[in-house]
C-alpha cells in the first residue's frame, strides 16, 4: 500500500513538473527548402514548434547573392516567393503561433548595395547577418571545412573574426548569427584572438545590436553552443541582448538544445531575450511558463 501511494505521489509530482515547467517560447532561426540544404515543408516546421509548446518562431533562411556559397541559398528572384508563403502561413496559423519573416544574408561587402535594395523591397521582421566563408572554406559546413591538417587554422580564425568586425561597419542587420561558429569543425580560437573579440563585443552593445545564442552546435563535432558559455558571460557583461535559434534544417529540429540554452543564459544572469517584429526589438522574459491546461 505504501509503495502504491509512493508510485502514485510520483506520478502526481511528474504531472505537475510537466504542467509548471518552463518551455523554450522562441525559435528565431528556422530554415526553409528555398536554400538547398534544408528538409521538410515550412508547415511541417511550424507544426513541429506548436506540437512542442512555442509561442512564436521565426524563418530565416539563406540569402548568399554571390561566391560558392550561392548554391546554398534561395535564388534572389525567389524572395518575393518566400515572403509570400511565409504571409499565408501567418493567416493560416495566425491562432496558433505568431509566425515572423527574416533572412540570414552572408556578408560580402561588394554586394552591400544589392543586400539593402532587397531588404528594403520587403516587410521583414528581422535580418541576420553572418559569415560562413573565410580564405576560401566554408567554416560552417562538415563537407566544406578547411581540412584536418591545414597548418594555418588559426589565421583562418583570426580572419573569420576580422570580417565579423568588418560587417560591424554596415547596418543593414539586427542579428549576428552562431558568432564563433568558425569553431564548428576543429578550428580553435587562439589567444591572440581576444583583443579583436573583445573589440567585436564593444562595437556590438554600441550598436545595440542582438546576438543569436544558436543551440546548433551542441550536436556538432565541436559539441559547444555559439557562443560558448565563455563568451556568452562577455556579452552579459558588456550588456548584449541574445535571441535563441535552433538553426534547424529539418522540422525534428526545430527547438532542439534550445531549453539548454535556456538555462546556461539564465545561470549567466540574463533574464530576458529579443524578438522582433517589422524590424523592431520586442524583448520577452526569458523561459516563460506556458500552461495550456491551467491558462
Amino acid at each position: 500500500m505504501i509503495m502504491n501511494h509512493t508510485i502514485k505521489a510520483a506520478a502526481i509530482h511528474g504531472f505537475i513538473s510537466l504542467i509548471y515547467r518552463k518551455l523554450p517560447m522562441i525559435d528565431y532561426h528556422i530554415h526553409t527548402p528555398l536554400c538547398n540544404h534544408a528538409q521538410g515543408s515550412m508547415k511541417a516546421y511550424i507544426h513541429q514548434a506548436i506540437s512542442l509548446g512555442f509561442s512564436e518562431i521565426c524563418f530565416l533562411d539563406h540569402l548568399i547573392l554571390d561566391g560558392p556559397g550561392k548554391k546554398n541559398s534561395m535564388d534572389i528572384r525567389e524572395v518575393p516567393l518566400y515572403m509570400q508563403a511565409i504571409a499565408c502561413l501567418k493567416h493560416e496559423f495566425h491562432d496558433r503561433i505568431t509566425l515572423r519573416a527574416g533572412l540570414e544574408v552572408d556578408f560580402i561587402p561588394e554586394k552591400i548595395p544589392q543586400i539593402k535594395d532587397i531588404l528594403e523591397g520587403f516587410n521583414f521582421d528581422v535580418i541576420g547577418a553572418s559569415v560562413h566563408f573565410v580564405m576560401g572554406y566554408n567554416v560552417a559546413s562538415r563537407r566544406e571545412a578547411p581540412p584536418k591538417d591545414l597548418f594555418d587554422k588559426q589565421e583562418i580564425a583570426l580572419r573569420y573574426f576580422e570580417q565579423l568586425d568588418r560587417m560591424l561597419d554596415y547596418d543593414f542587420f539586427d542579428v549576428i548569427c552562431h558568432p564563433d561558429i568558425v569553431k564548428k569543425c576543429g578550428i580553435p580560437i587562439p589567444e591572440n584572438c581576444g583583443p579583436v573579440i573583445d573589440d567585436i563585443l564593444t562595437r556590438i552593445s554600441k550598436k545595440n545590436l542582438t546576438l543569436e545564442f544558436n543551440a546548433g552546435g551542441w550536436d556538432h563535432p565541436v559539441g559547444d553552443s555559439y557562443p560558448s558559455e565563455e563568451l556568452a558571460i562577455k556579452c552579459h557583461q558588456k550588456n548584449i541582448a541574445f535571441t535563441l535559434g535552433s538553426d534547424a534544417h529539418r522540422p525534428e529540429h526545430v527547438g532542439k538544445n534550445i531549453d539548454k540554452s535556456v538555462a546556461l543564459l539564465k545561470k549567466i544572469g540574463y533574464t530576458h531575450v529579443n524578438t522582433f517584429e517589422g524590424r523592431l526589438v520586442r524583448p520577452v522574459p526569458l523561459g516563460m511558463v506556458k500552461c495550456p491546461i491551467l491558462s
